[in-house]
């Protein structure tokens, strides 16, 4: 098939229109946040009832930790935007996969795809040095084991294919909030259950770094979308978490707080059920019964 026959700087240039979008949609969901309450809308584990908001029960409105967890709770939103827009970018826009390990890309090459050759090294971040590959010669390109292909196609969707992105677009936005909310409920049954995150987390972004180390990681990762799902694992991971130990630590306060008001109360109404002080009514010192003088009946004998 025919390619578009672009060079890689003007792929990366419309790349930087998808960071653009990104950007402005991050903007416009903060503020959002900032002015209205968005949080139970997006989120079945939020409630506001008498003007406070709860998560799983637990009121988190103005202690600090109750900030916490709704400060996580915006943070997971931001990661399903961004996973999001690497979905509808990917499936409507330019299609990318990515080969190491001196794979030749003869299936992209069959789907019309721009090819391009770099070395896998940190100077290709940073220098246009990747060489367009020529599709019609592909049987007889010779690649290293330290080099990586990247190959770019622009899509050219219909309106059934829009429509069906849309829906699994707005099914992806379900998962992820759903994901943070069962994560996070299974986390707050159980405290084993996050340091089980903690673990897998650390384990996971060990292995990622490794596997970039030794120049294998594009055999697990082969497109845009998978490297941001890759990231946000671990972030919501983390975040989940993070939400549980903050509630667990609201409960916590509530609970002792209750027992502070509750013996105060009871402090309180011993005071108040104790009977007043009887008062003395016996004559004193100086009265007007001790001046007045003893009439015949009241002396004692004759």
């Amino acid at each position: 098939k025919m390619t578009t026959g672009l060079s890689y700087l003007e792929y990366r240039l419309y790349t930087l229109l998808l960071v653009g979008f990104v950007a402005g949609a991050l903007l416009l969901l903060e503020w959002f946040m900032r002015h209205y309450n968005i949080l139970p809308y997006a989120f079945r584990c939020f409630k506001v009832e008498r003007r406070r908001i709860f998560c799983f029960g637990t009121d988190i409105t103005l202690h600090q930790l109750g900030k916490n967890v709704r400060k996580e709770a915006k943070m997971c939103l931001r990661l399903t935007l961004v996973v999001a827009f690497a979905y509808v970018w990917e499936q409507l826009v330019i299609e990318t996969s990515v080969t190491t390990a001196g794979t030749r890309p003869e299936e992209q090459c069959e789907n019309g795809m721009d090819c391009f050759q770099a070395p896998l090294s940190f100077d290709t971040l940073l220098a246009n040095a990747d060489a367009a590959i020529d599709c019609s010669k592909v049987q007889e390109l010779n690649l290293s084991q330290s080099s990586f292909v990247n190959c770019l196609k622009f899509r050219n969707p219909n309106i059934i294919e829009l429509l069906a992105q849309g829906a699994i677009t707005y099914s992806l936005v379900l998962l992820n909030l759903r994901a943070y909310e069962l994560l996070t409920w299974l986390a707050l049954r159980a405290r084993w259950v996050e340091c089980l995150y903690y673990f897998v987390a650390i384990v996971y972004v060990i292995a990622v770094v490794i596997l970039f180390l030794v120049g294998a990681l594009g055999q697990f990762v082969n497109s845009f979308l998978a490297f941001a799902t890759m990231f946000e694992f671990a972030a919501l991971l983390k975040i989940a978490a993070w939400s549980a130990c903050y509630i667990r630590q609201l409960k916590k306060l509530h609970i002792f707080l209750a027992q502070g008001n509750s013996i105060d109360n009871n402090h309180h109404n011993e005071e108040t059920s104790l009977p007043p002080p009887m008062k003395d009514n016996r004559p004193g010192p100086g009265s007007q019964a001790e001046k007045q003088p003893l009439t015949a009946g009241e002396g004692g004998g004759g």
